[in-house]
């Protein structure tokens, strides 16, 4: 058997399509890193926020999200995009439990979190708004113009009958 080398010719396409997989390699690399960093920043901010919670259970509640229609229904919050980063809530003023929720509180400037129901981890999005005129008052629910102000996760809304959690301060 005699061995002839390959010339040099021949070896120049195959080391471009190793750069090109090491590049790619790389990138892929590089994103899981940044997903996971991501990923931790989240944890961290949500256990953040809980953490900054008042003493008092008063200001988080439970409800259940419906589609963006006008009238809510007692213990559910739906939640309409209205443009980029503009929310219209639709928020009722009795949570899951059938408890009064007093809202007299919320006015301009306000700020409301929205999360996964943290009795039922893992927390996988949460979002942050302030509200931007005072809320509108229609008896047994309340219409609130908010802006978006911070997002982790996939939850632009509330899913139709999940469980969320709202924070309001």
């Amino acid at each position: 058997m005699t061995f002839t080398p390959t010339p040099k010719a021949d070896l120049e396409p195959l080391s471009d399509l190793y750069e090109g997989w090491n590049a790619f390699c790389q990138q892929i690399l590089s994103r899981l890193y940044y997903a996971e960093q991501a990923a931790n920043w989240a944890a961290t901010q949500i256990a953040a926020l809980y953490a900054a919670l008042p003493e008092s259970v008063d200001d988080v509640w439970t409800y259940v999200g419906v589609d963006a229609s006008v009238d809510p229904g007692p213990g559910k919050v739906a939640v309409k995009v209205e443009a980029d980063q503009s929310r219209t809530f639709a928020l009722s003023k009795e949570n899951v439990d059938d408890e009064a929720v007093d809202l007299d509180f919320l006015v301009q400037g306000s700020t409301i979190v929205l999360t996964d129901d943290p009795d039922s981890p893992p927390i996988t999005a949460f979002r942050h708004y302030v509200v931007t005129a005072d809320p509108v008052d229609h008896g047994a629910w309340l219409t609130l113009h908010t802006v978006r102000l911070a997002t982790f996760g996939v939850l632009t809304t509330p899913a139709v009958n999940s469980s969320v959690r709202l924070v309001l301060h």
